[in-house]
């Protein structure tokens, strides 16, 4: 039988729709109608009923959920904008000030978090956030769904006797095992192609990865590695749009296992489904639960910071639409990210700063827009921009790049980050500040051809092309083309620039170089169980 490769997307973020916006078509969205808690038979898992025995479904044809039995549930609070959609996605309250959610629901937070009201018995007892960490093996791009974690920081800590309480996550790579009942839970669509009123949980069976990637099927966007974890489909039933970031659970509802990250459409036989395995990244988990809580562990280790690094500070004026827009810092050449953001709660329209640390070294900071509007208002209000500067004396703020509103879906600035450690002054290497900035333009002039170029200590350059031949830089004698770096023309026995780079716009700044522009890019991924 033939392989069939899946790009999974992640289809669990999800725009609320109102009803009475909806359109007349029966494919349209709708909310399905409120009523109180009943706890009827009728209504509990089959697995929790005595003497019956019925097949398992998943959350598209699961259960109505005991909220007094699911008390650690969250959900993405309400921006009570009336002319926006609402962000559907779910959380997982671990201690009594931070929840755990997927890191692709980011912004879906800014309007906090819904825990478990008793007066009502539904989830709609608002909570704001105050932090959002999002794990940096999280790929902007989505080219890979692994490391799908965010980490919330409640502003106001549950009180000990609150009818919402947190639960235990998972540290053990061992569990769960192979065939294991496990139970996932959240608001999003169900079979009637609508938004229930109350939560809903369902019952899944736990594969091993060896049996989710092992399949007729490949998926093209994940990786498998540990933090990942699937569970089996069963026809006609699966976690659906809406679901994501919400828990995956052992049956008894005890302890956290997953977040809900993947699938691959709702209802989509033998394609598994995937989550963000806890256990697997429980060291990172509980790195910033040391960090933020108010309520840390005994045994939180002791936050020493390198003495080399360079303090950065960014200055980021959102749009209207901030719920849209996250970045990040990637070191240049290993396309790692050192810093994600943000990790402020941003309002609309408002200024905000963020510091962070970086040592000397090349990076590029990518700002990403959901919509692919960029930092555009569209008429509400001012347009958002961003600049960024490194403190290299510990309190003088060197500008090092900026960016403006205009770039569609993702603009890239590179930067670099020449100084030294806080509190020790040593001027600049002027010539080997000098140096990275010509080596930048070189490698984004030939980027299509591999062009790379070194910088010694002393500031001298070599470039060599795709072929690993050394090549001549701007303005320097050609006889060749062939003799210039990838992207420039022999002319006049001068390496001349083709042309405008119609991706990104080159700047530099104190003596610093930077890019930006418009570079929009087609979304793709796995189906993220949201945001779409």
């Amino acid at each position: 039988m033939k392989s069939s490769i899946v790009r999974l997307v992640s289809l669990l973020w999800l725009p609320k729709y109102i009803a009475t916006a909806l359109p007349s078509n029966s494919s349209a969205l709708s909310v399905e109608n409120d009523e109180s808690f009943h706890r009827s038979m009728s209504d509990t898992p089959p697995s929790l009923q005595s003497g019956v025995n019925v097949p398992q479904n998943r959350i598209v044809q699961g259960y109505r959920s005991d909220p007094y039995q699911r008390r650690f549930f969250a959900k993405a609070g309400n921006d009570n904008y009336p002319e926006t959609s609402e962000i559907v996605c779910g959380a997982t309250l671990i201690t009594r000030d931070i929840a755990l959610s997927a890191a692709h629901c980011q912004g879906a937070f800014n309007y906090g978090l819904l825990v478990l009201n008793p007066d009502s018995g539904n989830y709609d007892l608002p909570v704001p956030v105050s932090r959002q960490i999002r794990h940096p093996g999280w790929d902007q791009d989505r080219n890979n769904l692994n490391y799908d974690v965010l980490v919330l920081k409640l502003q106001t800590p549950l009180a000990v006797d609150d009818v919402a309480q947190p639960i235990p996550f998972n540290t053990d790579p061992n569990y769960p095992v192979d065939g294991q009942l496990v139970m996932a839970l959240g608001f999003g669509v169900t079979e009637s192609n609508s938004l229930p009123a109350y939560l809903k949980e369902a019952e899944f069976e736990y594969i091993t990865n060896e049996k989710c990637f092992g399949r007729t099927i490949q998926f093209n966007n994940v990786l498998n590695s540990d933090e990942i974890m699937c569970t089996d489909p069963v026809e006609g039933s699966s976690t659906c749009l809406g679901d994501s970031g919400g828990p995956l659970t052992n049956i008894d509802g005890t302890r956290l296992l997953g977040i809900v990250s993947f699938g691959s459409g709702c209802r989509a036989n033998q394609i598994p489904d995937g989550y963000a395995r806890t256990s697997a990244m429980s060291d990172w988990i509980q790195q910033q639960i040391c960090e933020l809580s108010e309520f840390p562990p005994a045994n939180c280790p002791s936050q020493a910071r390198n003495g080399v690094d360079v303090k950065m500070r960014l200055h980021f004026q959102h749009d209207f639409w901030s719920d849209e827009t996250t970045f990040a810092v990637r070191e240049r050449s290993t396309r790692s990210i050192l810093h994600a953001g943000p990790q402020y709660t941003p309002k609309r329209g408002a200024d905000e700063v963020e510091d962070f640390f970086l040592p000397s070294g090349e990076y590029t900071f990518e700002v990403w827009d959901t919509d692919g509007s960029g930092l555009l208002s569209k008429g509400r209000g001012r347009d958002g921009s961003w600049y960024l500067t490194a403190l290299y004396d510990g309190s003088t703020e060197t500008r090092v790049a900026e960016g403006g509103a205009d770039f569609g879906q993702v603009q890239y600035t590179d930067f670099t980050v020449v100084g030294s450690p806080l509190n020790e002054s040593p001027p600049l290497n002027v010539a080997l500040e000098t140096c990275l900035f010509e080596k930048s333009e070189e490698e984004i002039a030939g980027r299509l051809v591999g062009t790379f170029c070194q910088c010694s200590d002393s500031g001298g350059i070599t470039c060599r092309n795709g072929a690993g031949r050394v090549c001549q830089r701007k303005n320097q004698a050609c006889t060749l083309t062939a003799d210039c770096c990838g992207g420039r023309t022999c002319r006049g026995g001068i390496c001349r620039s083709q042309g405008a780079d119609t991706d990104r716009n080159d700047n530099r700044l104190g003596g610093i170089f930077v890019s930006g522009g418009a570079a929009g890019r087609q979304r793709e991924g796995n189906l993220l169980r949201g945001r779409q």
